[in-house]
């Protein structure tokens, strides 16, 4: 099953709310000082992500903002970023918006770059800013396409409208077409594309991390092959065998923690029950390797990037 969030403006949501409607996580804008708005408050992070509702941010004061070039950008970036400090998010990944219909500036030439005019520009200027595994990007089918081929983001979020029924399967969120009312806010529904996008504010690039995410993005998308997934890149790596054995490793100290605990227990009843102690020991280890036995993983090789 798909992992589902929402984006909303028009009030606050709790935790409670947005995990009781089937949600995971939930996409909110940054304050930008503009009225109108409902934007994240340090307040409704912390109670969001104490619910385990992931949360991922936007950047936008006007639609057509990415058209004021390089300058917006650098400013928008440094507004951005202070914006996310003070909500406690210190370091997470923003998406920055082109909220309409982007013309292509450049219909003779295969240019990413020149297709995509003064937008280019702007996200040159957030580059000047934040580093690159922080710059997302928001929009239709060809600004993200253009965005994503010109390298000047690491997380695509794609909207339905202005994109013709065309879908990039490079893109971490895609955000379906109508509303639903949460809570009694109206909010736009999400998919996750991709096991990072943006919404825990850890660039992933140790293998125990990696496997982690892929572990339980696996939870809720049990059909996800990450040796299929054609992303490479900071916290969109290609996942392979050694990442799963890293953290299956890791899983089993845990596990083997509880087990010798529980043994330890188990032998303190039974030395009061008069019971011998290598007999229960063995029985214990019985257990737990027939248990062991029943676990079956699979792993798929492949190129870890």
């Amino acid at each position: 099953m798909t992992t589902l969030g929402l984006d909303y403006s028009a009030g606050l949501l709790p935790g409670a709310a947005v995990t009781a409607a089937g949600y995971g996580f939930v996409a909110r804008y940054l304050e930008n000082g503009l009225p109108g708005r409902s934007n994240l408050t340090a307040s409704e992070a912390t109670n969001l992500r104490a619910s385990g509702v992931g949360v991922v941010l936007i950047w936008e004061t006007t639609a057509t903002r990415a058209l004021a070039g390089h300058g917006a950008g650098t400013a928008d970036a440094v507004a951005a970023a202070a914006a996310a400090t003070a909500v406690g998010l210190d370091g997470w990944p923003i998406y920055f918006t082109v909220d309409f219909d982007l013309p292509d500036y450049a219909p003779v030439s295969a240019d990413p770059r020149a297709k995509l005019g003064p937008v280019a520009e702007y996200f040159d200027g957030i580059h000047g800013v934040l580093p690159a595994s922080r710059v997302g990007g928001y929009g239709g089918y060809w600004a993200v396409k253009r965005l994503l081929d010109a390298g000047l983001v690491t997380y695509g979020w794609q909207s339905t409208a202005w994109s013709g029924g065309n879908v990039d399967p490079r893109i971490n969120l895609f955000q379906r077409l109508g509303e639903v009312t949460v809570g009694g806010v109206a909010c736009d529904v999400n998919e996750a594309r991709q096991v990072d996008y943006g919404q825990n504010g850890v660039i992933m690039t140790s293998p125990q991390d990696i496997a982690k995410a892929v572990w339980e993005y696996q939870l809720t998308n049990p059909g996800y092959d990450p040796n299929a997934d054609p992303n490479t890149g900071p916290g969109k790596q290609t996942f392979a065998a050694g990442a799963y054995l890293t953290y299956g490793d890791f899983f089993t100290q845990q596990v083997l923690s509880v087990v010798n605990a529980v043994s330890a227990a188990v032998q303190q009843l039974a030395a009061h029950q008069g019971l011998d102690p290598a007999l229960v020991q063995q029985t214990i280890d019985d257990a737990v390797a027939k248990a062991l036995a029943a676990i079956h993983v699979t792993v798929t090789s492949g190129p870890t990037a």
